[in-house]
């Protein structure tokens, strides 16, 4: 149905006199009357959803303070909330905590002596020193081209742009070249551009190939590799005749220069100083002998890392990322350990840890590869220490029995990690004392004893003792019970306000557009508060689950000694929407704590009938979206979440749909 309404100026010209306004109201007063019902519905249905929500919010927050993990103290599916003793400890060598079973209230605990895990270290240092050769050869400065079918190295020397251009041409012509020679580039005005030059051809098809050559003869040139035809241009420059490598300590980064030169002892002098410019003298040190053997110390236990391109490292005699320190994140292949590392042909390794098999290759990273033992079902767990610069192997399994043996299938990696000897493995030890004049032998530091939880931190002294002491925390129990019984009430005496409200609504229906225009914003807000009264009057959703949580508290879990009733705690009549009250002073609750508070936790948290389990499966039946059509979230949905499927968001969908001056039915 659609219905186009029109304003009085489109009637009132057609005919004069007539008071056309007054006929279209009378004409449009039917569909009007309609189009206000639909939207008295569709609001009566918004505000219905709106109190399902605040419903819904009201046990939830009831649910999340006396049935969430995430409150301990106040969880009554929690052991902690029924912990009816205080324990404490006279020292700091032993903690504790949890409560006595024994009925014992002081344990006197001495000859504390810790349980040990089994343990090897690296014998000596794992990684190698930080050492170099220095080769001069490096700093050769040479260019491999071809040019018309012809090789040519060409050395460049060192002097004035026009040496350079002579000496290249005299080694073109001795190759035989005669199609190309090499000048320097002028400009408009026939002045030579200084360093500027090509090789060139009157053919501008010659073929001029750059293939390579040393990086600082094509540095010093300017070129890059490359095919060119009939001409191919460069710029001289000596100051690029040194090569860099980045020392990083510590993690700060400085590139180094090294000047060029032939001379061993002058590289030496460039590097140490360019080193001491960078750093100074307080990290790091550099000695070079009369051979060109490079040696880089730290000063303070520091990590030095070198890096650099291929020709940099090849002039130090190095690999780069080389280090003092393990780097995990290298391949195991590259890394510069102690003692050489080999596999097999393939780089294969396999060894064994307490008759566990493991496989690895060069290419994996020391990461992985500790990793892999560390996930190998050995039951150990592999560490690298930067500090000592050795690794250590110890059992995840602590007391004696659980030892490290250690074979070498294929290829040396444990002797390369922890030694010839494979390191010292030291036994795993039990961890013992004497307990009220008992001697007591745990295979951990950490264990249960009288229903008490001890962790051993350290030995004690020679005739030390130390006192455990447990004394009773009934008060805890007793107002963590009140407040859930306070707090329940609260929840049924809001729950069944909305049950017993008259039903006002009845009388005052949402209000229209219009209707609200002749009225104040105060008057709109008390019509509408009576327009609420009442939606839920007898909601069966909430009535049924009311009815639920009142018949939990009347069930006893099967083989408990206690009842809500045996605590004191009693459910009030059904005209008073069965209520709990609780027996004031709490003499039958403190009587259970002292006899057996373990049975009052049973009460409430038993998997098989539990009061507490029980309520919260009602509680969540109630929050949760389960399709039934029986729960608040399927009824109402949930405030913040999209909602397209909810019983209510359907009803409102169904109703008219009002855009503008036209009505619409879905």
């Amino acid at each position: 149905m659609s219905v186009i309404s029109s304003g009085s100026n489109g009637f009132s010209g057609l005919a004069s006199g007539l008071d056309t306004q007054s006929m279209v109201d009378k004409l449009l007063s039917g569909t009007q009357a309609k189009i206000d019902r639909q939207n008295a519905l569709k609001q009566q249905s918004v505000w219905k959803q709106e109190i399902y929500r605040e419903v819904f919010s009201s046990v939830k927050s009831f649910q999340s303070k006396y049935f969430s993990f995430a409150n301990p103290t106040t969880n009554i599916l929690s052991s902690q909330f029924f912990n009816s003793s205080i324990s404490s400890s006279s020292s700091d060598s032993v903690k504790v905590s949890g409560s006595s079973t024994s009925g014992t209230s002081k344990y006197d605990i001495r000859d504390v002596i810790l349980a040990e895990n089994a343990k090897t270290t690296s014998s000596n240092k794992v990684t190698g020193d930080l050492t170099g050769q220095i080769d001069p050869s490096v700093f050769e400065k040479t260019v491999d081209m071809k040019i018309d079918g012809k090789d040519v190295t060409l050395n460049i020397i060192k002097g004035t742009d026009a040496e350079v251009m002579t000496s290249i041409n005299s080694q073109l012509t001795a190759a035989g070249v005669t199609t190309v020679k090499a000048e320097m580039k002028k400009d408009a005005d026939g002045n030579v551009l200084a360093g500027q030059f090509s090789f060139k051809s009157a053919n501008k098809d010659t073929e001029i190939n750059v293939i390579g050559g040393s990086e600082i003869g094509l540095n010093v040139l300017g070129l890059k590799k490359g095919e060119f035809k009939g001409e191919a241009s460069g710029k001289v420059d000596f100051n690029k005749d040194k090569l860099t490598i980045n020392v990083d300590v510590d993690g700060i980064t400085k590139s180094i220069d090294i000047a060029a030169t032939n001379s061993i002892d002058d590289i030496a002098t460039s590097l140490k100083d360019s080193i001491k410019s960078a750093f100074g003298t307080s990290a790091i040190s550099v000695n070079v002998d009369a051979s060109g053997k490079i040696d880089f110390t730290q000063v303070g236990n520091r990590k030095i890392t070198i890096t650099g391109s291929e020709n940099s490292m090849s002039l130090i005699g190095m690999n780069s990322g080389q280090s003092n320190k393990m780097n995990t994140n290298m391949a195991i292949g590259d890394i510069n350990f102690s003692n050489a590392l080999t596999g097999d042909a393939s780089g294969d390794f396999e060894f064994k840890i307490n008759d566990v098999s493991i496989k690895l290759n060069e290419k994996d990273s020391l990461k992985s590869v500790m990793d892999k033992i560390n996930n190998s079902g050995a039951n150990v767990k592999m560490s690298y220490s930067s500090l000592d610069d050795t690794f250590k192997l110890e059992s995840t399994l602590s007391g004696a029995g659980h030892d490290i043996v250690l074979e070498d299938v294929s290829g040396n990696f444990l002797t390369t990690a922890f030694g010839s000897d494979l390191g010292t493995v030291e036994a795993g030890k039990d961890a013992s004392m004497t307990i009220n004049g008992e001697t007591v032998i745990r295979s951990s530091n950490d264990f249960t004893f009288d229903g008490l939880k001890i962790e051993l931190v350290s030995p004690t002294e020679a005739g030390e003792t130390v006192t455990i002491t447990t004394s009773s925390n009934s008060d805890a129990m007793v107002d963590g019970l009140k407040s859930f019984v306070t707090d329940y009430n609260s929840l049924v005496d809001k729950l069944n306000s909305f049950l017993v409200e008259d039903s006002n609504y009845k009388q005052y229906p949402p209000l229209t557009a219009a209707q609200k225009g002749d009225m104040s914003e105060g008057e709109i807000k008390l019509w509408e508060e009576k327009a609420k009264e009442g939606l839920l009057r007898k909601d069966p959703i909430i009535t049924s689950l009311l009815s639920e949580m009142r018949g939990v508290l009347y069930t006893k879990p099967e083989g408990a000694k206690y009842s809500l009733f045996d605590l004191g705690i009693t459910t009030g009549s059904w005209s008073d929407n069965g209520k709990l009250v609780m027996q004031d002073p709490p003499t039958k609750l403190l009587d259970a704590i002292a006899e057996n508070p373990g049975e009052i936790e049973k009460l409430f948290t038993s998997s098989v009938g539990g009061i507490g389990v029980k309520m919260n499966e009602i509680l969540n039946n109630a929050t949760t979206k389960n399709g039934t059509g029986k729960s608040l979230v399927d009824m109402a949905g949930m405030s913040g979440m999209p909602d397209s499927s909810s019983t209510l968001k359907k009803e409102q969908d169904d109703h008219f749909i009002l855009t503008g001056s036209t009505m619409q039915c879905n």
